[in-house]
């Protein structure tokens, strides 16, 4: 019989009383004989483990992973957690008569069954294996990607009596991570496929990434272009340019700059426009259009484009040297044929403000004229005159 006995401190002690009759003969007793024994220490460790199971218990109750126990030896699942229903598709009643390691083995993807089969070998034979694999539920044919972690345990002596194991459903993550490669493999087919030279970089300029047409034009490599290595083949008199268009984008979002590249194949220097837009993660408490991760850019080739200018530009300049010249001989001719008069002055004065203006088409990119420049070249004309 156990009893909780009080100390005459006041604590409470467990004891176990056995007791015996003392024979008298003749079938009488003449009393009893007591022993107490102190209980205390193995009461309180089973009470301890009987909470800690209990604890257990309803954590596994809890748990969306599935927990369970095999044996050692034959492998056989003796325990298993309510989450391998919702998981596998099957009532723990059934997954657990049988043969279950070898119905388990049946839910495996063939492809998957035999990695499976050596990580649990692994685990038996001492290790901590983390091992993911494929099972198609029997209730409705769906695949499960299942990410499991299993470990040996020991008893007392330390054999191997029981392997434990907890599997985590990562069916979600592992389609996330199939759309993320899909996405960038669609990324890097296009990146790939446009005449542009296509990179990415962090912040200051700081490259991580070049395109294949990139290392082609200027026979740098992968890893040569990573960090400002990309400005060792940019012309040295652009190095500014680049850096303090990279110090502005990072206040305006968005680089725009022209620089020169030199060309692997002939060592020349060729005129490219480089863009680059930054990459935003997810709005965020404190930014809500998300801060930037990265920049994408690309650098195209602009170097007829810039010849075609200068020819243009030499034309344009011929082009107002001659129109000045031919205003001038009109405004001559004017002169010598036409007696001074209102209507003389007044063709005059048409003249030059035309050589005016065709002056300011001629200087502008845009080929445009703002009225106020009009106004103010017009007003200086009349102050010398």
């Amino acid at each position: 019989m156990q009893m909780l006995f009080h100390d005459d401190a006041g604590a409470q002690i467990w004891t176990e009383v056995l007791s015996a009759p003392l024979p008298a003969g003749e079938g009488r007793t003449n009393g009893a004989i007591s022993v107490v024994i102190d209980v205390d220490r193995l009461k309180r460790s089973e009470q301890a483990a009987r909470e800690s199971d209990e604890r257990l218990r309803q954590f596994g109750e809890a748990s969306l992973d599935i927990l369970w126990i095999r044996d050692a030896e034959t492998l056989q699942w003796t325990y298993l957690t309510p989450a391998f229903e919702a998981i596998y598709g099957l009532s723990r009643v059934e997954a657990l008569s049988g043969n279950n390691y070898r119905e388990w083995l049946h839910l495996i993807v063939p492809e998957d069954r035999f990695h499976a089969m050596a990580s649990i070998d692994r685990v038996a034979a001492g290790e901590q294996v983390t091992f993911e694999y494929r099972i198609r539920r029997p209730v409705d044919g769906q695949v499960r990607w299942l990410r499991n972690t299993d470990f040996p345990m020991r008893d007392v002596s330390g054999q191997i009596v029981t392997i434990g194991g907890v599997g985590h459903d990562v069916t979600a993550l592992k389609a996330t991570q199939a759309a993320m490669v899909d996405s960038e493999t669609r990324l890097r087919t296009l990146t790939e496929g446009i005449p542009q030279l296509v990179w990415r970089s962090c912040e200051k300029g700081l490259w991580t990434w070049c395109s294949p047409q990139w290392m082609r034009f200027t026979g740098q490599s992968q890893e040569e272009s990573h960090r400002l290595g990309w400005l060792d083949v940019v012309h040295p008199d652009d190095h500014l340019a680049a850096m303090q268009a990279g110090d502005e984008a990072q206040l305006h979002g968005m680089l725009n700059v022209e620089l020169r590249v030199r060309r692997a194949s002939d060592h020349a220097w060729v005129w490219h426009s480089t863009r680059s837009v930054p990459v935003r993660g997810a709005p965020s408490l404190d930014r809500a259009e998300g801060s930037i991760t990265e920049w994408l850019g690309t650098t195209t080739d602009i170097h007829d484009l810039k010849r075609l200018q200068g020819e243009q530009q030499v034309l344009v300049a011929e082009l107002q040297h001659r129109t000045r010249n031919l205003l001038a001989v009109v405004r001559n001719v004017a002169r010598r044929s036409i007696d001074p008069s209102a209507g003389r002055d007044e063709y005059e004065s048409r003249l030059a403000a035309l050589g005016r203006v065709q002056g300011f088409l001629s200087r502008s990119t845009s080929y445009l004229v703002t009225l106020a420049e009009l106004v103010t070249a017009e007003l200086k004309a009349v102050g010398n005159g």
